[in-house]
């Protein structure tokens, strides 16, 4: 399996284990476990290891960013998210 991925709950550390080519549906089952993990524990961390990563089958869906807009949003309202920006790439 080219992901694998879980709640740490002694940290609260979203581990998610990419390796080989990543599909659109693990994606978005990692997105759903993700979010049961934020409503059930309330903060957490996000930790993404990639492995022998070789990027992500060819699909449709890849293009919808709901669930990163979503989270951003909350990140946003707990002051949980700090941008920076130094001048630096």
């Amino acid at each position: 399996m080219p992901i694998e991925f879980g709640l740490e709950e002694a940290s609260n550390i979203f581990l998610i284990n990419v390796s080989k080519k990543l599909s659109i549906a693990e994606l978005r089952q990692a997105q759903g476990n993700c979010e049961s993990a934020i409503k059930a524990v309330g903060n957490i961390k996000i930790l993404v290891v990639l492995s022998d990563f070789q990027g992500w089958e060819k699909a449709q869906g890849w293009e919808d960013i709901s669930f990163a807009e979503k989270m951003m949003l909350t990140l946003i309202k707990s002051r949980s998210l700090v941008i920076k920006n130094d001048g630096r790439i």
